[in-house]
């Protein structure tokens, strides 16, 4: 009898041991190699977060981020998270701190990588460095290179391989062609690679990628769509997460690889998940979305590590959000640009005014989310958020051609400009081939085809257009 018994234990057992073997995932229970040949894998891409800390009109903050992340993988199971680029620049939080708050939350999340945009040369390289020694995750530009040496920067890597339950995934990072948005004086010593010789270098890498034993290539630029070679797709890249311009899509181009772009301030953010077949080197998409950050706000709680990141930094940001003002009415992104311009030409005048003829103040005037102040409480950091830019005010000259096609002029809607009291009183008698000046700042001087010399520097080179701003909502000017 218990000859008997042990024999039927026996039985059982190696039954219940067969039965448990994948017994929720069939697919799983076939191995390759000591893994299972059917891995799932999930793709988290986050593009143009722009400092986005706390919760705010577009997205929610770096807490409730966290959580919705480990909601959405099942806690970041088989889970890997990247980005397109611009993360840092935008909010007082990230800024005051030159983005080591993003840095750190991206990884504790457990980033694998994060690829350049063109917003994180704002500060200039030397931010980009001291970040990426923070990071226990590479920064990404396979297409950028120094000026000098013709190789690329120390700061940045052309590739890596992250490994997940068997699957070995190659992620290219490359910035697109927006040089150009990018204040030039920041850039001098480095330059973009982009059309075919970015091509040829995304073909190279991806074959090399391959060769090391990759099943999947996933381009990760900062650049959407449209500036996007086909000929990139199945035979070099797999899928392609891409940022820059905020739009949120998903698509798949004519050779059935799909492109996915969140929008801007974290109002969302990518996702994929795969079902890879590790024996035949083939994969499927099984869920592929664009998650919506405001969906959860009411769903999940702030997560406790991401929280903590803000009393670490609490010495650096200190209390911006204490009111300064409080409004009657919203003012919209035209009026507060118009307003710096007249602002620059202030401070302008009270700096230049006994040695030279100031004509304006202005340009390009860039106004970010969420593009207004609306009415109520407003505190440093609402104007922070609109005017993040550190760009120095300056006094410039120029022809009097191009004070009237560039300025007077032009119909490019971004550019603001506030006469002067001599400005306006000889606005009708422009003479083409005299010397003009006018009160801008380095971004509006770095770009070329404004035609501009810089005169003469701002004598406090720490004072920006919102801090100007600053100044006057909290004296009580804007009611």
């Amino acid at each position: 009898m218990k000859k008997s018994l042990a024999t039927i234990f026996s039985t059982l057992f190696v039954l219940f041991s067969l039965a448990g073997c994948g017994a929720n995932n069939p697919a799983n229970s076939e191995s390759y190699e000591g893994h299972p040949r059917i891995v799932t894998l999930q793709i988290v891409g986050f593009n143009d977060f722009h400092g986005n800390t706390l919760d705010s009109e577009t997205g929610l903050g770096i807490s409730k981020t966290a959580s919705v992340i480990n909601e959405v993988t099942n806690n970041k199971l088989n889970t890997i998270i990247l980005s397109q680029g611009d993360m840092w620049q935008g909010s007082a939080e990230s800024n005051l701190t030159k983005g080591f708050i993003v840095t750190d939350w991206m990884s504790e999340q457990g980033f694998v990588s994060m690829t350049l945009g063109n917003h994180e040369f704002d500060w200039g390289e030397d931010r980009i460095k001291e970040n990426a020694e923070i990071a226990n995750f590479p920064f990404l530009g396979i297409n950028v290179y120094n000026r000098s040496t013709n190789e690329r920067p120390d700061y940045c890597k052309p590739s890596v391989i992250v490994q997940k339950n068997g699957v070995k995934v190659g992620i290219i990072g490359a910035i697109g062609d927006c040089y150009s948005s990018i204040a030039a004086s920041k850039v001098k010593d480095v330059y973009f690679k982009t059309g075919t010789e970015l091509d040829s270098l995304v073909k190279y890498e991806a074959k090399s990628l391959k060769e090391q034993g990759c099943d999947i290539v996933i381009y990760s630029v900062h650049d959407d769509d449209s500036a996007y070679n086909t000929e990139l797709s199945k035979d070099y890249v797999d899928i392609v997460f891409e940022g820059h311009t905020h739009k949120n899509y998903i698509r798949k181009d004519d050779k059935g690889v799909y492109h996915l772009q969140g929008a801007g301030y974290n109002n969302s953010f990518s996702y994929a998940k795969l079902e890879v077949d590790t024996k035949n080197d083939t994969f499927k998409v099984t869920d592929i979305k664009s998650i919506f950050t405001q969906d959860y706000t009411k769903k999940v709680e702030p997560e406790v590590r991401s929280e903590a990141l803000f009393e670490k930094y609490k010495s650096i940001i200190g209390n911006v959000r204490q009111p300064i003002a409080e409004l009657t009415k919203r003012y919209y992104s035209e009026d507060l640009r118009q307003l710096v311009s007249q602002l620059y030409l202030e401070t302008g005048l009270e700096e230049w005014k006994e040695k030279y003829n100031i004509f304006l103040g202005g340009g390009y005037l860039s106004c970010r989310s969420p593009y207004h102040l609306g009415a109520g409480e407003v505190s440093y950091a609402d104007i922070f958020n609109l005017f993040p830019f550190d760009n120095t005010i300056q006094l410039c000259s120029l022809k009097g051609s191009d004070l009237k096609t560039r300025f007077m002029e032009t119909d490019n809607e971004n550019y603001f400009i506030t006469y002067s009291d001599y400005g306006r009183a000889n606005q009708e008698n422009v003479n083409l081939n005299d010397t003009y000046y006018i009160v801008c700042d380095n971004y509006c001087s770095d770009y070329a085809p404004n035609k501009l010399t810089v005169v003469e520097e701002y004598s406090d080179p720490f004072l920006f257009a919102r801090d100007l701003l600053l100044n006057y909502v909290s004296a009580g000017n804007l009611a």
